[in-house]
Formats: C-alpha cells, sequence, structure tokens
C-alpha cells in the first residue's frame, strides 16, 4: 500500500510539473496574443555537428505583482533551413518575460544535448498584443575565464533581427504581425557590457569546414559563427567576417580569385578583394542550407538543402541568378542513421549527390539529366577521390561496410578495405590516406602506395576527421576535426604533425 501511495504521488507530481509549462505554437492563439522570434547559435567545441537534435525553449512570463504568479511556455524548434543554429517562434501573451534555460550542445567523446542555465541579470523582453518581438540571434560562446563555461551574447537593440522571410517560410501563422512595428530586448535590461560581449563571441568562431586552397601552402576554410578563417600552417589564422551570424558550412576559391561562403539560413555570400569585404549572391535561390560549392566551366554550381529536399542549382560566376539543375528528396528510415549531411561531389562533367538515407544521384552536368541510384544500404559517410572512385560507407547488414562504384553510383561492389577504414583519400590512383577508426585499441592514420591494396598504420590520433585533402600541388596531405584542429602530412601519410594554430 505504502509502495502505491509513493507511485500516486510521483505521477501527481509529475502531473502537476507538467501542467505549469503550456506548449505554444508559430500561430496566433488568442486575439490579445503577441508572438516571439528568436535564434541561437552554437558556437562551441564540436558546434559543426550537423542538425543537431534540438529540445523544445521554456521562456517565463513575470509576475504582473505581488498577488500574481509567474507561467511558464514552450516554444518547438525549427531547423528547416539549419545547420548548427535553432529558430524558436510562437505566440505569447502579453508581459515581461525571461529565458529561464536554453538548450545547448557539447561535443567531446560525442555528442550531447545539455542546457545553458540563464543567470537572472541576463536580458529580458516584453510581448505585446498583436506585435511580434524579434530578438534576433543569441550566440553561445565559450566563456573566456573558464573554458567549460557558457557565455550567451546577442546584438544591438536595434540590429540583427531575423528576417521576415523566415517568418513568412517557418512560422506563417504569425505572418499577419510583420506589418506592424516590432519589438526588442527590453533596453534597461540589457547589461552594458553585452555589446563587447557579442564583440568577443566572433574572436573565436569554431569547426572546420569546407577547406579550399588558395595559394601554396595557404587554404580557407568556414567557421560556426560567420567566419572565413585564412590560414598557412604554423602562422595565427586571420579572420575574415562576412557580416552574418551563421554558420558556413561551403567554401569555393574560383579560378577568378573570388572566395565564396555558402551557409544556412540562405546565407551564400562572395568576396572579390580576399575576405576584406562581402556581397550576397543568393539571388533566387530557395531558403535552405548550402552545403556545397563546385566550379565546372565557369559556373558555380551550388547543393543546397532544406528539410528532406536536396536542391541542385547553377550560375555563373559572380552572379545572382540561378537556374535549378534537379531536386532529390531525401527518405531516412527510423533505423537509419540520423544527422547525416547531404554531400555533393564533382566527378569529370558529373555532380554526385549523396541522398539520405539510401540513394546516391547522379547529374550530368553537359545535358542536366540525372539518375538516381539505389545505395547498398542506408548512408552513413560518401567520399571520392583522386583515383577515380566513389565509395560510401554504408548499413547493408547489422554492420557497416564499405562499398565502392566506378560507375558514378550506378552499380556497387563490396570493398576490400576494413569497415574501420574511413575516408580514404587518394593524390593519384596508387597513393592514398585514411583515418583507421579501431574499438580496443588507439585509432590511427594509414597510408597505401598500391592503390588500397593494403594499408600501414601509422600516426595515432586522438580525435576522427571531419576533412582529409591534399594541397594543389599533392605534396600535403592534411586533416581536420571538427573543433578545428589541424594536422599535416609531408611523406604520404607516413607520419603527421599537429599543426600549431
Amino acid at each position: 500500500m505504502k509502495i502505491q501511495k509513493l507511485i500516486i504521488g510521483t505521477i501527481l507530481l509529475l502531473l502537476v510539473g507538467c501542467s505549469t509549462t503550456q506548449h505554444r505554437s508559430a500561430s496566433i492563439v488568442n486575439a490579445n496574443d503577441g508572438a516571439l522570434v528568436v535564434r541561437i547559435l552554437p558556437n562551441t567545441l564540436g558546434s559543426g555537428q550537423f542538425r543537431k537534435h534540438w529540445e523544445s525553449l521554456t521562456v517565463e512570463r513575470l509576475p504582473d505583482d505581488i498577488n500574481s504568479t509567474a507561467s511558464q511556455y514552450s516554444l518547438q524548434p525549427i531547423v528547416e533551413a539549419s545547420s548548427s543554429s535553432v529558430i524558436y517562434a510562437g505566440s505569447l501573451p502579453s508581459g515581461r518575460y525571461r529565458f529561464l534555460k536554453f538548450p545547448a550542445h557539447q561535443c567531446l567523446g560525442m555528442c550531447e544535448t545539455g542546457w545553458v542555465e540563464v543567470s537572472s541579470g541576463f536580458s529580458r523582453f516584453d510581448i505585446k498584443s498583436g506585435h511580434l518581438t524579434n530578438l534576433g540571434v543569441i550566440v553561445q560562446s565559450l566563456s573566456s575565464t573558464d573554458g567549460k563555461k557558457m557565455m550567451l551574447a546577442h546584438g544591438p537593440l536595434a540590429g540583427d533581427t531575423l528576417s521576415d522571410e523566415i517568418v513568412r517560410e517557418f512560422a506563417p501563422g504569425l505572418t499577419t504581425l510583420l506589418g506592424r512595428p516590432s519589438l526588442s530586448w527590453q533596453s534597461e535590461s540589457v547589461s552594458k557590457q553585452m555589446e563587447l560581449a557579442f564583440e568577443y563571441s566572433k574572436l573565436t568562431s569554431f569547426s572546420f569546414f569546407s577547406p579550399r586552397e588558395v595559394s601554396d601552402g595557404s587554404f580557407i576554410y568556414g567557421s560556426a559563427n560567420g567566419i572565413v578563417y585564412r590560414m598557412t600552417p604554423g602562422e595565427k589564422p586571420i579572420a575574415h567576417d562576412v557580416g552574418e551570424r551563421k554558420s558556413i558550412e561551403a567554401i569555393l576559391a574560383s579560378s577568378s580569385g573570388s572566395w565564396y561562403a555558402g551557409g544556412e539560413l540562405g546565407l551564400l555570400t562572395m568576396s572579390d578583394d580576399e575576405g576584406k569585404s562581402w556581397r550576397s549572391i543568393r539571388g533566387n535561390l530557395p531558403l535552405g542550407v548550402v552545403v556545397d560549392l563546385h566550379e565546372w566551366q565557369g559556373i558555380i554550381i551550388a547543393t543546397i538543402v532544406r528539410g528532406a529536399r536536396i536542391y541542385i542549382y547553377a550560375s555563373p560566376l559572380g552572379a545572382d541568378n540561378w537556374t535549378a539543375l534537379a531536386e532529390y528528396q531525401t527518405v531516412v528510415g527510423y533505423s537509419d542513421p540520423t544527422g547525416v549531411r547531404p554531400r555533393s561531389f564533382l566527378m569529370d562533367d558529373m555532380l554526385i549527390t549523396g541522398v539520405p538515407g539510401r540513394n546516391v544521384a547522379s547529374l550530368d552536368l553537359n545535358t542536366n539529366a540525372y539518375e538516381i541510384y539505389p545505395l547498398p544500404g542506408p548512408l552513413q559517410m560518401l567520399s571520392v577521390s583522386e583515383d577515380g572512385v566513389l565509395r560510401c560507407r554504408c548499413i547493408a547488414t547489422m554492420a557497416v561496410n564499405p562499398y565502392e562504384s566506378r560507375d558514378f553510383g550506378k552499380t556497387w561492389k563490396e570493398s576490400s578495405e576494413s569497415r574501420f577504414l574511413l575516408m580514404p583519400t587518394f593524390r593519384d590512383r596508387m597513393n592514398g590516406v585514411a583515418f583507421q577508426s579501431a574499438i580496443l585499441s588507439a585509432a590511427t592514420m594509414a597510408y597505401t602506395n598500391d592503390g588500397g591494396v593494403s594499408w600501414i598504420q601509422t600516426t595515432e590520433m586522438p580525435v576522427a576527421p571531419n576533412e582529409i585533402f591534399y594541397s594543389k600541388d599533392k605534396t600535403a596531405a592534411y586533416l581536420a576535426s571538427i573543433y578545428g584542429e589541424l594536422w599535416i602530412s609531408k611523406d604520404d601519410g607516413r607520419s603527421w604533425q599537429r599543426v600549431q594554430r
């Protein structure tokens, strides 16, 4: 009987706890409601993980007087056009509000969802009937005094708001509020140090996306907080701010010398002066995540992900008038790997695109005709390099196995390579490097000089790479992690050295 009472009491406590938080959708619930829209961008270790799992966001309406009580409301995440960040939008009753805690992500050995507790002194905001409160972006960065603590920072009161397009596309139930003046942070509650904190959040932008060589020994890459870095091994990277706090997922150094940067929420911008200034060339592209950029015969090929759709568009170098080439539908089953980043690869005149969960698309750029072929199993990883072989790590059975295709994905055969050999990258048909994972021993790098018939393990590696690539002259191989760490090998993978930044 005591156990039954304890169980009933626990259930009642849970029910009471749940009833204190009201769930609000991105549409007007009551005629007197206003609404909130805000974006959260993690700029921390491992923030490059693609499409994280986000929890709901809880805000608290403060009591109107000593005789009233606080009320809590939760808003659901919107990630359809995001890669690193998340948007929250929803209707709320009028009043003054504060954030209680933010969902957060931290990746060390593995990525985990956590929470950032918000101090009572953090900025507050008002909700007004019939109006939209647009708070722009809140950047989560590591504290300068403690690498394990999170710092929250937002932009100025009158700037960095989310565009009307984002509201129309992803919160159409709130579009009736767009024609009226919007609200921002409650000015008296904003710390005098907030602007400084927001600028500080730009000083270190984590992750390492899409490295592209621009000159001998120097290359550029994207990062999580809207920064393109130019790096020469052994020297401090030079930061180039594209002017938007969005994750940069794709980089292109064109034959004309211009730099291109693409990323989440429709970011596509270019620089003709090596990063000193930037201009948008998004034009008529759909609002999504630019995950890859390629140059082919004076044309830029952009791969864009929005929700479950993948779009391929083309435009002349430097232009913003885009032509649709192809559209693919991702279908990820219940047991398929989640969070797989769709990738495109240029092979001669063919653009090969992995389509999670179980397909690969082959687009002939000469004719704009494409075919979709089945993979051996759900896609975990797709790659191609100078040996002309398309490789996938696919789950055909209970285990992940490597497969190869030599006809642009039309047919596949089991690879002779070990299932623990990740991301084989070749500089020619005989010589290549790869990451050798392990279960009961340390992970290492490996190299081959016989076209992948045999692989020789070399340097131990503390983290798995998200990029392995060769310099243009093929004299050096590089390995980069999502944490921004970089290694170099100048002897075809026999040895690797950490590049100091």
